[in-house]
């Protein structure tokens, strides 16, 4: 048998004329790497409510804070509520911060005894947001209306606590969740009755509300609790 390798020889260089390199076509040099530059980053606004001002004794320092933690809480109670309630609104901050949260919801209720509880410029600025006159202890609204209800610092006050308990059980829908925030600090203004978890709970519970659980909303700057929010159905 032959070999192929006897076949192969080493090929040969031939050196191209300088006349023929004058058709070949130059390879571009290739482009520098860009240079980057750091350039601030600027971030577009957040919508925030108007930081009310309120006058000593009335509210608590830390009713601002307060206000987006029970949001908070209420708002993954009830991720998508299609009517609210606020018993006992006071300014009217909660459900405005309710508002911006879950800005779908067909109807938004702030009661409160004091006709002139909620301020003009809040009504202005809010013009979904419908005010009602009247009392926990005697709610003027329709059975089963609303599948979300919320008081804040509001029953500590309330003439009768136990009729507002059954008010509140009255007008929550079926499916619905009713939140009822506390305070475990007595205020400076001495009106509102203070009440412990336990006895809260079996308050809620006498007026046909169930609680499901109980969280801290608020805590002092050593971790000591100072308001609970009860979450309660039906």
């Amino acid at each position: 048998m032959t070999s192929d390798r006897a076949d192969w020889s080493e090929p040969t260089l031939v050196q191209a004329d300088e006349d023929e390199l004058t058709d070949v076509v130059p390879v571009p040099e290739p482009d520098p790497e860009p240079q980057f530059t750091s350039v601030p980053v600027s971030r577009a606004p957040v919508s925030r409510r108007p930081r009310s001002a309120y006058p000593a004794g009335e509210s608590p320092a830390w009713s601002d804070k307060l206000v987006e933690r029970v949001a908070d809480v209420a708002v993954a109670s009830m991720p998508i509520p299609l009517r609210v309630l606020d018993v006992g609104c006071g300014d009217g901050s909660l459900l405005c911060e309710l508002i911006l949260r879950v800005p779908y919801a067909e109807l938004y209720v702030a009661l409160d005894p004091r006709p002139d509880a909620v301020p003009a410029d809040v009504r202005a600025r809010e013009p979904r947001l419908s005010v009602v006159q009247g009392a926990a202890e005697a709610l003027p609204l329709p059975d089963a209306s609303f599948d979300l209800v919320v008081t804040s610092l509001s029953l500590g006050l309330w003439l009768d606590p136990r009729a507002g308990a059954a008010e509140l059980a009255r007008v929550v829908s079926d499916n619905g969740k009713v939140i009822v925030v506390e305070t475990k600090k007595p205020q400076s203004s001495g009106r509102h009755k203070v009440h412990s978890v336990k006895d809260l709970t079996a308050l809620l519970e006498s007026g046909g509300l169930a609680v499901e659980r109980v969280e801290n909303v608020h805590r002092s700057p050593v971790g000591v609790s100072l308001a609970h929010a009860f979450i309660a159905s039906p």
